[in-house]
């Protein structure tokens, strides 16, 4: 699950990963891809 560019309020993320069968398991899965997209953009801009 990838919240691209994601302009979604922080009390609508939560209740997306609320109706997930894993909640905890769905936030850390997008916080990981998120930190990566950063550090892919940081490290090309290099």
């Amino acid at each position: 699950m990838a919240y691209q560019n994601s302009t979604v309020s922080f009390e609508q993320m939560l209740l997306q990963f609320m109706s997930e069968q894993d909640p905890m398991l769905s936030m850390l899965q997008c916080l990981c891809e998120q930190l990566m997209e950063a550090e892919l953009t940081t490290s090309s801009k290099v």
